[in-house]
């Protein structure tokens, strides 16, 4: 579990590898996915032992949406160097618009206002870290 975990989460340098835009995208979804679902499972476990109301558990979800979000974003804007505003618009809109698919099929669209503050709340998380992870430096940028 531990070797699986490692090569998971082992940190790779893209741009030295050349590996395709499309590529680098898959990987930073697999890995905001399984974030995001530990984190969902953990306030699943949560709220198991707690009665919480309505409010606080879709606060909970979207403070884990937004975590993995944020890593995917993060993550792809430091493995593309560059575009870090488009890599978190990309990542949020496409991370919202299967959540807007699913919740019509399934029928729990909700209310309509609150689909556009989270979305706004997920656009802004994306474009944060996207920044972020666009500026951060690498090991090798000391040399």
């Amino acid at each position: 579990m531990r070797q699986l975990l490692n090569r998971i989460f082992k940190k790779k340098n893209y741009k030295k590898k050349n590996i395709p835009f499309k590529n680098i995208l898959i990987i930073t979804a697999v890995k905001s996915i399984f974030l995001t679902g530990t984190l969902l499972l953990l306030f699943s476990v949560l709220l198991t032992f707690l009665s919480l109301p309505h409010m606080i558990i879709d606060s909970l979800a979207l403070f884990a949406l937004c975590v993995g979000i944020g890593y995917m974003s993060f993550s792809l804007a430091k493995a593309m160097r560059k575009n870090g505003l488009f890599c978190g618009i990309l990542c949020s809109t496409g991370v919202y618009a299967l959540l807007f698919v699913f919740s019509l099929i399934f029928g729990t669209l909700g209310a309509y206002p609150a689909h556009i503050i989270k979305f706004i709340i997920i656009a802004l998380t994306g474009m944060i870290f996207g920044i972020v992870g666009v500026n951060t430096k690498l090991k090798n940028d000391f040399k």
